[in-house]
């Protein structure tokens, strides 16, 4: 089982840097406005589908898997080059993976209801697919593994992402309009499969966990316990709908067997607060998740070394409080260093640089 604590990073002070799980490439070529497919929206105008493609720059590796991100912004707002996302698509890339940014149909019918949000959700699922099956199309041009397609989405991005993973037709509710009762929808690139083999869902949810089943490929789940937004457990919400978040799903996960991970932050609300050091350390978290199962590991940690331009000068725990301040002597010593200052076991955010840029890294203490 892939569990939390197998996503930490055990970092070692021996071997080399290992691709995916660090950034391997200093460059990265960026694609913009790829038209992947087009779908009417809410209103019945047809929209064209954009995406943005990140690749490592000088990689001589030609197969590689690829991880699309789809943004948040409650099915009414948001981009592909909003929030964070460009961010971390090029950090994706430059640990060696394809990264691409979406945008899908935005909009909501009507008032902020059950149906209309089901449906908002169902439109940007079918394109979250009509995604996957255009960059399959292209993997001989792109580099792509088929093999090796995950989904990285954040609130919105996050339920539409998991819906993409699991949903079957035979789930999608009897009231919605004729054109989504159908998952995969007709927004681009027929026929071939929308299948994907690993998705992380950031303050996401699911409207029933039963749509989990032993099938659906592995999950990692990640949740502030004060998401007003999205809850991370059942609750109604300001939608109109019943949202599961990522500690029901992880349950369920857990209940069905199949490989998924948690990791919660308690206190932080949806988006993780906008806090920087939680943000990074979710990042981190989903990073060495997709890691795991892009080398086809997923029961032991690889260890990844310590950079050897990285330099250590503070440390927060997941509650985001600064708790330590390493002294200088001790800068560029290896992840010891932290159970040297007699810090407790646990998982810490160390912040610093690397090459002379601000850089941070999840260390385990064991």
């Amino acid at each position: 089982m892939l569990l939390a604590a197998a996503l930490m990073l055990a970092l070692s002070s021996a071997g080399a840097q290992v691709r995916y799980f660090d950034e391997l490439f200093a460059d990265v070529d960026v694609t913009p406005d790829v038209v992947y497919g087009a779908a009417p929206d809410y209103r019945n105008v047809v929209q064209n589908l954009l995406l943005d493609i990140y690749t490592p720059r000088a990689d001589d590796v030609t197969v590689r898997p690829v991880i699309i991100i789809v943004h948040g912004g409650g099915f009414t707002s948001g981009s592909k080059e909003g929030e964070y996302f460009q961010d971390w698509a090029r950090r994706c890339a430059r640990r060696g993976f394809v990264a691409a940014s979406i945008n899908y149909r935005l909009g909501i019918a009507g008032r902020v209801e059950e149906r209309s949000v089901v449906e908002a959700s169902l439109r940007a699922q079918q394109d979250v697919r009509a995604s996957v099956r255009y960059l399959r199309a292209q993997a001989h041009v792109l580099g792509i593994d088929t093999s090796r397609i995950y989904l990285l989405g954040t609130s919105a991005g996050g339920i539409a992402a998991l819906q993409a993973a699991v949903l079957e037709t035979n789930e999608v509710p009897d009231y919605v309009s004729e054109a989504l009762t159908d998952v995969e929808g007709s927004s681009g690139t027929p026929g071939l499969s929308s299948t994907v083999h690993g998705v992380a869902s950031c303050w996401g949810a699911v409207t029933d966990t039963l749509n989990i089943d032993a099938n659906a490929p592995p999950i990692v789940a990640i949740h502030g316990t004060a998401d007003g937004t999205v809850p991370h457990e059942c609750s109604n919400t300001a939608f109109g709908v019943v949202l599961c978040g990522s500690t029901a799903i992880a349950a369920r996960a857990r209940n069905v067997g199949i490989d998924h991970a948690l990791q919660l932050f308690p206190g932080a609300g949806h988006t993780l607060s906008g806090n920087p050091v939680y943000l990074d350390s979710c990042f981190a978290f989903l990073a060495t998740f997709f890691a795991n199962l892009a080398t086809r590991n997923v029961t032991t940690v690889p260890t990844t070394p310590v950079p050897a331009a990285f330099v250590w000068h503070t440390v927060y725990d997941l509650y985001g409080r600064q708790i330590a301040s390493l002294p200088e002597e001790l800068h560029g010593i290896d992840a010891t260093t932290l159970s040297h200052c007699g810090l407790p076991n646990g998982l810490y955010c160390v912040l610093g640089k690397r090459n002379g840029l601000p850089h941070s890294l999840l260390v385990s203490v064991p």
